[in-house]
Formats: C-alpha cells, structure tokens, sequence
C-alpha cells in the first residue's frame, strides 16, 4: 500500500494560493451548513507539559475527502527550541479507507485559519474597510497579513502590534514584500484599536487581556484566535458573537476558557454563508467572531494539496 508523503517544503511546493483557500473554505463552511459534513467535536487530551492534543476528523461528502489531523499546542516548546505547535495530517480514501497521504500539517493550519478568518470577514465585516489591525508578529500574523488584502477588497493598509514596536517594525519589514497591503507598525495596542474597523489577535497571550471595550469604535469586526474567554472586558460589550462551529462551546474544556461564562452565540459563520443568518444587521453593531478551528477546513486544504502533489509527482512515494 503506497502512501505519499508531504514534508512541510512539499505542503508550500504545491502553490496552494491565499484566495484558492478562501474558496475551499467557504465552500466547506456552506457544506456544513447545509449538513454534508461528517464532523465530530475535537477530541483531546492533556499530557502534563502540554496545553492540549486534539484529534480532528472530518469527512466531506461533496469533495469527496476523508482525514483527520492530529494537533499538539505546548507552549513550553519555545525554551526548547521548537515550535508551540505540532501537527499531521492523514488522508485516506473515503471509499476504501486506505492511507493515501500523511502530510505536515502547521503548513496546512496556518493556511486555513488565514483563510477562515477571511471567510468570517466577508460574512460579518463592512466591505470597504481599507485598515485593519493584526495584534501579533508570529506565523499567524504571517499568512493573515499576505491573506487579508484577499479578503477585503478596499484594505491599503495593516497596522501590526507586536510585544513592543521594534517587534512591529521588524516583522512588517519582512512581511510587507509578501502583501499587497502597506504594513506599519503601532505604538500600543490602544492607539492601534481605537481607530480600526478590522481587529484581529494572534498572540500566545491566551491568558492576557489585550482589549478594552471603550477602544472599540461603532461598526468594528473582531476576530479573536488566541482565546475569546481571556477578553473578559469585552465579551459582555459586544452586539453579536458569531462562530465557526457552536457545539464545542458546550464542552468542559472550552467553557473552562471563559471564566464570566460563555458569551451567548448568536450563530455560525455557515448560516451567514447560505443566506439562513445575516451578515451584518447595521452598520453599528460590533461583532465578535470566536474561530476555534474546524477539522473539515483542514481536511479540505489538505486533500486539496494532496490532490496537487499527486499530479505533479511532488513528495515522496513510501509503502506501509
């Protein structure tokens, strides 16, 4: 039985663009709206020196990919060296259940998470931002400022926060030649925010407040990925939470997260999608989007990059 495998180089080889993984997702948000993907919640577990392993299956009818991703969160890993995140990705064939592919999957998540927050602010955020706000210099920040410009039609510029404006200053001299948008750095998170339409965090900050409700001006999109329950400040303050996915909210493990309590969810970004929740009801209201990943987004990348690799002869062949 081959199996063809995908080094993290091989994942990036495939040319996979920012605005081919909006579609993906998209398209996959739609589908699990209408009910043609097989998802359960994230299933994990907790090694004492690490915050979290998840296993994330998923099969999506109408693409026709079945797979599961098995992802490590352990903060601790930047005194060793390593990097916070881990993870693989399997693909099998849905209708045999044969292997078909094991890939580096951090390649993968970054791609869909940049692309599931595009897809959120096309359903939620005013069109003709032309700012917005990334507080955050790691890889996240990375693939969200090259995706962003994508995604809103009118955006010129991004302002980046950083743990201080030198961290700014040097990731958007290195990010900048990647994106189509203007990258300046910022003082302070507070002067950055006040003034922005478009907030989005991507920190390890995930016990560290770093919004204040009196920063956010009337109209704002926020997409909060390093963990909603920390915005204690916030979560109250907001018109309208929106999600990727409602059910994990309801698990010990996420609740856990909020310490005031799980905010009300009004919806998910897939009802947005196919026309059964609006978008943006005026053009007042603050929406707080709370993204905690979808398997069935990584699983649709990654069978797409699969799909790729295999055509052009890309990875390598091993048998099990």
């Amino acid at each position: 039985m081959d199996v063809r495998w995908l080094s993290k180089a091989d994942v990036e080889a495939v040319g996979l663009r920012p605005e081919e993984c909006l579609e993906l997702v998209r398209r996959t948000l739609e589908w699990h709206a209408q009910g043609l993907v097989e998802m359960p919640p994230k299933l994990g577990v907790h090694p004492p020196d690490g915050r979290h392993m998840h296993a994330m299956p998923a099969f999506i009818q109408p693409f026709g990919a079945l797979g599961v991703k098995w992802l490590g969160d352990y903060p601790g890993n930047k005194r060793r060296g390593l990097p916070t995140l881990s993870a693989v990705i399997i693909l099998s064939d849905p209708h045999s259940g044969s292997p078909l592919s094991i890939m580096e999957g951090t390649a993968v998540t970054a791609m869909r998470t940049a692309a599931m927050t595009g897809v959120s602010l096309q359903a939620c955020a005013k069109q003709d931002v032309e700012v917005a706000v990334i507080i955050g210099t790691g890889v996240q920040a990375r693939v969200h400022a090259i995706a962003l410009p994508k995604t809103l039609p009118q955006l010129k510029t991004i302002v980046v926060v950083g743990r201080d404006e030198a961290a700014a200053t040097h990731f958007c001299q290195l990010v900048e030649p990647l994106s189509e948008a203007k990258l300046l750095p910022a003082p302070s998170r507070e002067e950055a925010v006040r003034d922005a339409l478009v907030v989005i965090t991507l920190t390890n900050a995930v016990t560290t407040r770093l919004l204040e409700p009196e920063w956010l001006m009337p109209g704002v999109t926020l997409v909060v990925l390093d963990n909603g329950g920390k915005e204690t400040g916030i979560l109250s303050y907001v018109d309208r939470v929106i999600v990727d996915d409602r059910r994990p909210f309801g698990s010990e493990e996420v609740r856990h997260r909020f310490p005031t309590g799980v905010p009300p969810i009004e919806g998910e970004i897939g009802k947005i999608l196919i026309g059964e929740l609006p978008g943006r009801r005026n053009e007042q209201e603050r929406i707080l989007i709370l993204n905690l990943g979808v398997a069935a987004a990584d699983i649709a990348v990654a069978a797409e990059v699969y799909r790729r690799a295999s055509e052009s002869g890309v990875g390598t062949t091993m048998s099990l």
